[in-house]
């Protein structure tokens, strides 16, 4: 859903119709495992480019990012590979690869195989071709460059790509994000003003525009069922409650799954 609303927003920004600014977009959850789920397969889906995250060591560097798309980067001295994290030495990974066990074992970075993408893993005896000559080898090890630090320079992101920011409970205060264009709740915040101080992040004096809000929620469990009570009487949200479990037909009757288990009666001999 957040995947086909973002491309939605690109492509009508594109053609004109719809709103004019770059689409940038929060995504909140309290819990950190929801965000790396949805976080990584965006970063399937737009590039690491389009994802920033808010927590951890380098979430300064992570903010700058989505707000005005400069990313620090430094290049290694050894293979020239430009590294973006704050490391030591370079993380790009080395291949050796061999066609048989006798042979010298050749070493080939990750991105000159035939196939890589983002996120690939590569194990000790799986088979991979060479993008450059096209044979195929057996991956012998798997190991880090290791080259030390080099030139440092700042990198520019287009403007016109979606950028996301994973949010956790501890950015709900102090951010100041005018530009955002939308906010998707991952998780259901029953707490009025909590809620509100998310959503104040982007819809705040100096906005820029409007912000689109989109509340997920899991469709059959008691989340959706109690997302529906909000506004009703009490006798309501306990019938709707009731319904929503599968504890009670239309009709107003308890459904089966709902009575209690007939006693069995022993018979004396």
């Amino acid at each position: 859903h957040v995947a086909a609303r973002l491309e939605e927003a690109v492509a009508a920004r594109r053609s004109g119709r719809g709103d004019a600014r770059p689409v940038r977009a929060i995504l909140f959850a309290e819990d950190r495992k929801i965000l790396d789920w949805v976080g990584h397969y965006l970063v399937l889906k737009f590039g690491g480019d389009a994802v920033a995250q808010h927590w951890g060591r380098y979430k300064t560097d992570e903010l700058r990012k989505f707000r005005s798309g400069e990313v620090p980067v430094w290049r290694c001295r050894a293979c020239g590979f430009p590294n973006e994290d704050r490391g030591r030495t370079c993380a790009r990974r080395v291949l050796e690869l061999a066609a048989t066990p006798a042979e010298p074992a050749a070493r080939v970075f990750e991105d000159d195989v035939a196939g890589h993408f983002l996120g690939r893993v590569y194990t000790v005896g799986q088979v991979v071709g060479v993008a450059a000559t096209g044979s195929v080898r057996v991956v012998r090890a798997v190991r880090r460059c290791g080259g030390g630090r080099g030139e440092e320079t700042v990198r520019t992101l287009p403007i016109d790509a979606p950028r996301v920011l994973l949010l956790h409970h501890d950015g709900r205060h102090g951010l100041d994000l005018p530009f955002v264009t939308h906010i998707f709740l991952l998780r259901t915040i029953w707490e009025a003003g909590y809620e509100k101080q998310v959503v104040s992040r982007a819809r705040r004096i100096g906005a820029t525009g409007p912000v689109v809000v989109d509340q997920l929620l899991c469709r059959g469990t008691a989340e959706d069922a109690l997302f529906d009570l909000r506004g009703r009487s009490e006798d309501d949200r306990v019938d709707g409650l009731l319904r929503g479990l599968r504890l009670l037909r239309p009709d107003g009757a308890a459904s089966p799954a709902a009575r209690p288990p007939a006693k069995k009666r022993r018979r004396r001999r």
